[in-house]
């Protein structure tokens, strides 16, 4: 259903003439939140998009011309530049954003589950080079951790409430992650003996993930681990459950 729903939110890249205050062409991208645009004095558009792809469009006709398969969702816009009389055309690739980071498996729908690769890619006419093997989202594994008894339906509740304001917005809603950072549900036993400090000690400071000691409580921490152990526990086995394709 979610793909489904995903496949309605279309991203369409239209070309407007300001002129006649008209649409000229319009071209439509399987998904929504893509790439920034780039035209060229050569006629050419350049644009990358959530499903990982970079397009080169006709400027007069929005007809496709080339593509290349990127790995990953492209949010940046292309830039064009000149070297020794050669053009090249460079674009930051790498999913991330509002829709990226907390619409969750409608953001893996869009970009059709790809893992994030973040790097710069160049191109020019007769380049040779290639891209090493990409990948896919890692699917939820078993839960690294049993289902605590202090998982109370009132804890979890409480739980649910404080990661929808304080962590949905990095790492997805319901604790779905939306294929940019870690899905906490995979989180390892680590991880979990580890929350306290992670949370509210800032010990992975170092990899973006701040202290939140100045807005949650310790028993706030324990209740939002609580909630992503049953989130876990409980879409593991909505999975195990559901028909195989």
């Amino acid at each position: 259903m979610l793909r489904e729903l995903a496949s309605t939110l279309k991203g369409d890249l239209i070309a407007w003439d300001p002129v006649l205050q008209a649409e000229r062409w319009r071209f439509r991208h399987r998904s929504p939140w893509n790439g920034g645009v780039l035209a060229t004095a050569g006629g050419l558009i350049f644009q990358g998009t959530a499903d990982g792809y970079l397009l080169a469009l006709d400027a007069a006709s929005g007809r496709e011309l080339w593509r290349f398969f990127c790995q990953t969702g492209v949010m940046a816009a292309p830039v064009s530049y000149e070297i020794d009389g050669r053009q090249y055309v460079s674009v930051a690739v790498g999913w991330g954003g509002h829709f990226g980071l907390e619409w969750g498996p409608l953001s893996l729908a869009a970009t059709g589950g790809l893992a994030n690769h973040s790097r710069v890619l160049t191109f020019s006419l007769g380049g040779q080079a290639s891209l090493p093997d990409g990948d896919r989202w890692r699917a939820q594994s078993e839960p690294a951790v049993a289902r605590p008894r202090a998982a109370t339906p009132a804890r979890v509740q409480q739980g649910r409430l404080l990661f929808a304001q304080h962590c949905a917005a990095c790492h997805g809603g319901a604790a779905i992650s939306g294929g940019v950072l870690p899905d906490l549900r995979n989180s390892s036993e680590g991880i979990f003996k580890l929350w306290q400090p992670i949370v509210r000690g800032g010990l992975l400071q170092d990899r973006g993930m701040a202290s939140f000691a100045d807005h949650l409580s310790e028993s706030d921490a324990e209740v939002i681990r609580l909630y992503v152990l049953h989130r876990a526990h409980q879409t593991w086995t909505e999975r195990k459950a559901a028909p195989k394709r």
